[in-house]
């Protein structure tokens, strides 16, 4: 398999995996850089929503893009 088939072949996998509309709280913890117990401290104070099922914490992706939005509007967006 040639170079081009290769990268051919990556893309073919990338489009065929769709995007999780939900994560896992490790997961989330490292998609907005903050550490695991810093995550499970925002979802206690319901700065974050999540959903329960069964044992599973499960956050909504868009509600992590919708923390770090409110979060850069309300501090003013500095770093």
């Amino acid at each position: 398999m040639n170079q081009h088939n290769t990268f051919q072949s990556l893309n073919q996998q990338k489009r065929s995996t769709p995007e999780p509309i939900s994560v896992r709280p490790a997961k989330a913890a490292e998609m907005i850089g903050v550490s695991e117990r810093t995550l499970r401290e925002l979802l206690r104070q319901g700065e974050i929503p999540h959903a329960k099922l069964d044992r599973a914490v499960l956050i909504l992706v868009s509600e992590l893009k919708a923390f770090i939005e409110r979060k850069s509007q309300h501090e003013g967006g500095e770093a």
